[in-house]
């Protein structure tokens, strides 16, 4: 999946891939099988990275990442930080929900709209932010 997702892929090299996970959705008749990755990124690495996977990720595809106390979303174009109050369950690979402070929600609920309008995200893919 990160061969669809991105336009160049050479910004992989900054990551350190922690772990990778197929996942498959059926959505009536169409199959998806995306291959999702779990990474790290050093924090003086991390403005790069966004910069660099705004341009080369492509719209329908999105990446986000968290250290705890922020999340950081980036679509194709735009990448949106969401200060975090709290964060979901790991399930086995990442977690996929998190808690937004407060005062932060509107900066969420921004970055979804871009997410599923401009960045050509299907909403049903998307992370919850609360």
């Amino acid at each position: 999946m990160i061969d669809e997702s991105l336009r160049d892929a050479s910004v992989l090299s900054k990551l350190s891939i922690l772990g990778e996970k197929i996942e498959e959705n059926g959505d009536g008749y169409r199959r998806r099988i995306r291959k999702l990755y779990t990474v790290g990124v050093s924090d003086a690495a991390i403005s790069e990275v966004s910069k660099a996977l705004e341009k080369q990720i492509r719209p329908g595809y999105y990446a986000h990442f968290t250290n705890g106390k922020k999340l950081l979303v980036i679509f194709h174009g735009k990448s949106f930080v969401i200060k975090l109050k709290g964060l979901g369950e790991d399930k086995g690979f990442g977690i996929g929900s998190f808690e937004a402070e407060p005062e932060d929600l509107p900066l969420w609920a921004a970055a979804y709209g871009y997410g599923i309008t401009e960045g050509k995200v299907d909403a049903r893919y998307m992370i919850t932010v609360k």
